[in-house]
């Protein structure tokens, strides 16, 4: 009997050595406006280190089952937010509770609106922002968005790059990097081989009805370009060489510090895409005038202090495409530059802020002829922004005063013959 009892007694003892084993250590949370207490849901909670993540309920709630003891970064994000970022420190057999208030990212949209809870809109809103992560397979902006079936990026005749949404017009569809515009209201143009893929964390994709609340640019949709937050200094360099004379190199450096978020990326590539083929008379040539040289510059500086903080953006592209023609028909002297220049800053100091931006996309063709009359022709379009807004914000209600001025100017000329084709053309708003 007392071999039975103390057999029972061994067999209980493991039993509860084993339960206590089982108890696994657990991140919850509670995530909100900061501004207005109201919970967010669809929050992005990361701990990229261990390869860990979840979404903020309907109720702003979250939970990371089984993460081992230790000392982790847990980064929060969320579309029109600013992005946080906290270390926490996970003891054995505990349960850590986080609550994080995000602040609202300064974006410079046509409107502000105002949006409450809905219930099952609200949820469905919610529903419509797709999240492309990266997971470092991509070799470029492009390849990453081809993800998404929806999103299709094509460039026109002249190698301006415009980007849709299940259909929609490029001119209505907004792209941001963190929050900050990069592309063209009038056409659509956008620069996406300006930002070096490894300095992106994520694509921000947001369709339907909930991208109208981003203002009349965004109707179509919004994509949003988010960069990594990074705990240590970043610097990658490459170098690639391919067939037909394909040269491409890239350079990008991130250092970390507290006041200062800055990225600087670099990219050149030259083709001279001289393959062979056969003509209408069965002859083997070298297909002339297909060459292509592209620049990209991009730059990225943020700045806090105690007064305020300065936000700003800066890119630069610019790309020589020569116009063989058909290869029926070729063309040896015609070649079109396509270049772009965007900045915006932002300055805010409390319930105060002056947003600037300026961008323009320039298109110039040249031919000396042939079997055509030579052509010299430029197409220009500029934007340039300044918009100052004030806010006051109580937990029961909110009042803000925004006044602005925007500039748009297009211009075309024809550098050879103005009296005899399109003329020179400009028009202001």
């Amino acid at each position: 009997m007392k071999n039975i009892v103390g057999l029972l007694w061994i067999i209980l003892k493991i039993g509860l050595l084993v339960a206590y084993g089982q108890v696994m250590e657990q991140i919850d949370g509670f995530v909100y406006d900061d501004s207005t207490g109201t919970p967010l849901s669809g929050v992005e909670v990361v701990i990229s280190e261990l390869n860990e993540g979840t979404v903020t309920d309907a109720n702003g709630r979250f939970v990371l089952k089984g993460i081992n003891s230790g000392t982790f970064e847990i980064v929060f994000s969320h579309i029109g937010y600013r992005k946080k970022s906290v270390f926490v420190t996970v003891l054995p057999d505990r349960t850590v509770t986080l609550n994080i208030g995000l602040k609202r990212r300064f974006i410079n949209f046509p409107s502000v609106v105002k949006v409450g809870k809905g219930g099952i809109l609200a949820e469905r809103i919610s529903n419509q922002v797709i999240v492309i992560k990266n997971d470092g397979s991509a070799e470029s902006l492009v390849e990453l968005l081809a993800r998404d079936s929806r999103i299709v990026v094509r460039k026109d005749v002249a190698g301006n790059s415009v980007v849709q949404i299940a259909g929609s017009s490029p001119e209505h569809v907004l792209v941001l990097v963190d929050g900050q515009p990069i592309s063209d209201s009038k056409k659509g143009y956008v620069s996406l081989d300006v930002i070096p893929v490894e300095l992106i964390e994520h694509v921000e994709v947001v369709s339907g009805g909930a991208s109208a609340l981003s203002g009349s640019d965004a109707i179509g949709g919004v994509v949003n370009i988010v960069t990594k937050s990074r705990t240590k200094e970043l610097l990658t360099a490459s170098l690639l060489f391919g067939s037909y004379g394909l040269n491409r190199q890239s350079f990008s450096y991130s250092p970390v510090q507290k006041w200062l978020d800055f990225i600087v990326g670099f990219s050149s590539e030259r083709a001279r895409n001289d393959f062979l083929y056969r003509n209408q008379f069965g002859e083997w040539v070298k297909r002339d005038n297909n060459q292509r040289s592209i620049l990209n510059l991009f730059v990225k500086v943020n700045m806090k202090g105690s007064k305020g903080e300065v936000a700003s953006l800066f890119s630069f592209s610019r790309g020589v495409y020569g116009s063989p023609g058909s290869i029926y028909s070729p063309s040896k002297g015609a070649k079109n530059e396509v270049s772009s220049f965007i900045s915006n800053i932002a300055f805010c100091s409390g319930n105060v802020s002056l947003k600037t931006s300026y961008s323009s996309f320039l298109n110039h063709y040249m031919s000396d002829g042939g079997m055509y009359p030579p052509m010299n022709t430029k197409y220009r379009i500029s934007n340039c922004n300044i918009l100052v807004e004030s806010k006051l914000e109580k937990e029961r209600f909110g009042l803000g005063m925004r006044t602005g001025l925007k500039l748009e100017r297009m211009n075309s000329r024809d550098l050879l013959r103005a009296a005899f084709s399109m003329g020179n053309h400009e028009r202001n708003n």
